[in-house]
């Protein structure tokens, strides 16, 4: 779930997240933030990168620390990236101007049938900030996007199908937007600490009422 008082859109710190990094107004942003470990198979990120580098106007932002980092900075070099924004670990309380300031947010883990009963809280922090989320984690996380109706799907570890999903939504900002106010809703209604409190409580009343 999400704290949906701290993550919220914030459209005014997220244009000033933007032009902090030199990233323009109609630039169409994708964003990953998180840790930079082997169970995300970042590569499959810059190999997507790679292939949308002649599209300007798509930039990718890349926000956190972990034990591949390096790695995956110096295959950015290697691939000569000039779209892909490598930037430290951000205090949790800036994660709402990372994620206003992106168009959509990307939710990856490694094809391993173990990852099929995750469901990463950084999809619900995306959601509470409207951002529309592209979804590399088959499973159960699969039906929670499903359910919300607030991404897309792309197959882990699948470079080609991952820039296509990109390439769509930067062709149809309007789609993005939609998606990313569904999610927004389903995580309020669903998956807020809130909605979460009040499901406990109505948990804990109803065993106290069966004793």
């Amino acid at each position: 779930g999400a704290n949906t008082e701290l993550f919220q859109p914030q459209p005014a710190l997220g244009a000033e997240f933007r032009r902090q990094h030199g990233l323009r107004p109609d630039d169409f942003v994708v964003a990953y933030a998180g840790i930079h470990g082997i169970a995300q198979g970042l590569e499959t990120v810059l190999r997507s990168a790679q292939m949308l580098r002649d599209q300007d106007n798509i930039r990718f932002v890349m926000v956190g620390e972990g034990p591949v980092k390096p790695e995956l900075q110096q295959l950015r070099s290697d691939l000569g990236l000039d779209n892909v924004l490598m930037l430290p670990e951000q205090p949790r309380t800036s994660m709402p101007a990372v994620l206003s300031a992106a168009d959509v947010a990307l939710v990856p883990l490694r094809k391993v049938e173990l990852f099929e009963h995750a469901v990463p809280s950084k999809l619900f922090d995306a959601w509470a900030c409207g951002c529309p989320v592209l979804l590399s984690i088959d499973g159960e996380a699969r039906r929670v996007l499903e359910a919300a109706n607030g991404g897309l799907f792309v197959p882990p570890e699948d470079p080609p199908a991952l820039a296509q999903a990109i390439s769509q939504l930067a062709l149809l900002p309007d789609r993005g937007r939609s998606l990313g106010a569904n999610g927004r809703c389903f995580t309020v209604e669903r998956y807020s600490r809130q909605a979460q409190a009040r499901q406990l409580e109505q948990i804990l009343l109803s065993v106290i009422g069966d004793r």
